[in-house]
């Protein structure tokens, strides 16, 4: 393992942590348990030494270093995992969706709402005609490109309402300013405000997206910002020429991917530098770098 990590530096992305996933949001929700969590890191920090993803960007070394990173601020991280990770001493950025804090549902959520109560195919005949694309899933569908992501979101949020399901529900992710934490380790990004699809965005859309979550960052006191943007979903079909343009113009000093890679060299979009991220499951560390490292190899 220090081999491997002599040459590759990895950034983990987590989501949920709950000891148990709540019933709602189902199957679909990427989780690893508090416990597990921890363990990843006592393993890891054997090889490398954890910064935040700030100083990991900056870093003229970056091999022996490593990052965490947290996408959606579950409030699952706060209530069971920010303490632990405090207490190991490991340093960690939570990238915030900043319509939960205006009380709003994470619309992935939605999507798993609809899909553990079994509504999808009731959800898809009520869906805008040309929504649905042929040989894939729902879950999928409803995040590829090719959809407009505030289409998509305001179609089942109706649907949803319909059936009642969202009147008693309360956000899963950070959803009042006094949950933050103000701690030297723990630091708050960007992961845009509806965390929409950007490349089903107008540029002028994208722009409003990641200014709004900025804007509601500017507004909570005493917490650490970073200024590298979490790209939603993170894969390469997921942004565009526009959305880098933008995170530039809008002066963040890198971008992260979510394409399950470790770092290897270097790399820059249009000038901006970008990240890889992995999303480690429940099982052992060990396994799971070697099996990434050779994802980024192939």
């Amino acid at each position: 393992m220090d081999r491997l990590l002599r040459l590759w530096t990895p950034v983990l992305l987590y989501h949920g942590s709950y000891p148990e996933v709540p019933p709602e949001l189902g199957g679909k929700l990427h989780n690893v348990a508090p416990d597990q969590l921890v363990q990843h890191t006592r393993y890891l920090r054997k090889h490398v030494r954890f910064v935040p993803i700030d100083e990991l960007v900056a870093a003229e070394k970056r091999h022996g270093l490593a990052s965490i990173t947290f996408d959606d601020a579950y409030k699952s991280v706060h209530e069971h995992v920010a303490d632990a990770l405090i207490a190991e001493g490991v340093p960690f950025t939570i990238f915030v969706n900043g319509s939960s804090l205006d009380g709003e549902i994470l619309w992935r959520d939605k999507v798993r709402i609809a899909i553990t109560n079994g509504w999808v195919e009731e959800c898809e005949a009520q869906l805008p005609a040309g929504m649905k694309i042929r040989n894939l899933s729902f879950y999928k569908y409803t995040k590829d490109p090719r959809n407009d992501s505030a289409a998509v979101d305001a179609a089942i949020t109706r649907f949803l309402e319909a059936k009642g399901a969202l009147a008693s529900l309360q956000p899963a992710t950070i959803d009042r300013p006094e949950a933050f934490i103000d701690h030297p380790l723990v630091t708050y990004g960007n992961h845009s405000h509806h965390h929409y699809v950007l490349s089903s965005l107008t540029k002028e859309q994208q722009r409003e997206e990641i200014l709004r979550t900025e804007a509601t960052l500017d507004g909570i006191p005493n917490i650490r910002r970073s200024r590298v943007f979490s790209i939603p979903f993170g894969e390469r079909k997921h942004f565009n020429a526009e959305t880098i343009e933008l995170l530039k113009e809008h002066d963040f000093c890198a971008a992260l991917l979510s394409r399950q890679r470790l770092n290897l060299r270097r790399r820059k979009l249009d000038g901006l530098p970008v990240l890889e991220r992995f999303m480690p499951d429940d099982d052992l560390l060990g396994p799971q770098l070697i099996h990434f490292k050779r994802l980024a190899s192939a």
